[in-house]
Parts: C-alpha cells; sequence; structure tokens
C-alpha cells in the first residue's frame, strides 16, 4: 500500500498538557508557548526580534561600502575551545567587530566583542588621517583570519628624524638593524611593531623610546634607498 500524507492544518484544540503527547488529540498541541493556534495556523504573540536578533556590534558603524563586511565558520570559538561556531566580522573605520555564534565561552549565542582588533600600532588607534581609506580584504589562511587595509597608503604621524643624526643609509639587507634620533620625542607617534616611511623607504619599528628609533630595514620589500636626515615620519597601515 503506497504512502499516504495526514496533514495537521486544525489547532483549534489548543495546548494539552495533562495526557501524554502521543494520547492528545489530532487538533491539539502537546506544548505551546508564545503562539496562539487557530485553525489552519499558529500565529506568533508579540514581536520575537528582540529574543533572537544580535544586540548591535556598535550604536554606530563606519563602513567602507562593498568592503566591511565578512562572515566565516570555524572549528574553534575565541577562546579556542572545539566546537562549530559562525562568525561576522563588521568595519568600523580602522577597527573591526566580531560576533561569534558560540555558546560554550559565553553561555550566550550573542557575542560581539567591540572592537576585536585594528589595523594600527598600539599609539595610533586615535589617529583619524586614514579615514575613508581603508578598503579591507579579508581571507582565511591555515585557519587563521587574516585582515588587509586593501589600501597601503601612508600618512604623517606628526614625528620628525632630527637633522643632526644624519640619514639612513642606503641598504639591501634583509632586517637590517639602524638606529637614529627623532628631532622630539615620538613615543606618542609611533610605537614598536609600526610601518614606518622614511622618503618612500618602508621600515619596521623596532624600538621607540623617546627621541631614540631603531628601525629594520627592507622587512616589507626591497627598500634600499637612503633618506633624508629631515624627514617626516610617515605611517601605514598594517595587515592584521
Amino acid at each position: 500500500m503506497p504512502k499516504q500524507t495526514f496533514t495537521l492544518n486544525d489547532f483549534s484544540g489548543g495546548a494539552n498538557g495533562y495526557v501524554d503527547p502521543l494520547d492528545i488529540a489530532d487538533n491539539e498541541l502537546a506544548i505551546c508557548q508564545g503562539f496562539k493556534p487557530e485553525p489552519g495556523t499558529v500565529i506568533v504573540l508579540g514581536d520575537m526580534k528582540g529574543a533572537y536578533t544580535p544586540a548591535a556590534a556598535s550604536a554606530n558603524t563606519s563602513v567602507e561600502s562593498g568592503y566591511g563586511l565578512f562572515s566565516f565558520s570555524h572549528d574553534y570559538t575565541d577562546a579556542g575551545a572545539l566546537a562549530a561556531t559562525n562568525y561576522i566580522v563588521l568595519m568600523d573605520g580602522v577597527t573591526f567587530d566580531v560576533y561569534s555564534d558560540e555558546v560554550v565561552d559565553s553561555g550566550t549565542d550573542d557575542d560581539w566583542v567591540a572592537p576585536a582588533f585594528n589595523l594600527l600600532g598600539a599609539t595610533l588607534t586615535g589617529v583619524t588621517g586614514f579615514a575613508g581609506d581603508v578598503k579591507p580584504c579579508f581571507f582565511i589562511a591555515e585557519g587563521a583570519l587574516r585582515v588587509s587595509p586593501g589600501n597601503f597608503s601612508s600618512i604623517t604621524s606628526g614625528g620628525d628624524m632630527a637633522a643632526s643624526s644624519g640619514n639612513f643609509a642606503a641598504n639591501t639587507i634583509y632586517g637590517f638593524h639602524e638606529s637614529k634620533t627623532a628631532l622630539t620625542d615620538i613615543t606618542a607617534d609611533i610605537s614598536s611593531g609600526d610601518t614606518i616611511v622614511l622618503n618612500g623607504q618602508e621600515m619596521i619599528a623596532l624600538r621607540v623610546q623617546t627621541t631614540t628609533l631603531d628601525v629594520a630595514r627592507n622587512m616589507t620589500g626591497l627598500f634600499p634607498s637612503i633618506t633624508n636626515n629631515d624627514d617626516d615620519i610617515k605611517v601605514l597601515m598594517d595587515t592584521r
């Protein structure tokens, strides 16, 4: 005998919690919470958006149209626990908010971290010169999220090299270390690990201490040329 379809479309009997669910009538529901049963339909009571919509990552965000949103799935939570987790990354200027739906660490499926990371060094988080310059590129490499600023333009940090310190000499050695002196205290302008630009030559700031600037040359490509001894210290956003 072929299978037959049995349609349930009359819920007028309402909820019946007095008897075993196997024994209720065809027009009854074993459990009904937050819904109103009527013949042919079950109606939601009230607005369920508040219960099932994640809280806002931020009251206001600055997103580059076509660039600022990325989603991915991962085998681990943001705390490193093994659990299938879905993530949303939302751009907010030069910082990025991350949402995860895991319940292992936070005990809730509404877990925004805002901000989770930024594309600037520690002392540059207040820099506004990069506003509107970020066109982020997202990709996953070996289980890790990587974000590139997309636009590698530099801006002046506010610091300047001292003319008396002399030039950074021409050099082609990868990671070559040099130490020079800035005109004034630059600890509020750049920090260790920042990518800086002097006279078109990219360098990595190794140590920033008052007016002392130690750098590594040719770390982001070949930038072998000599610099002027009174150059503005410019900064670049970093890939995270």
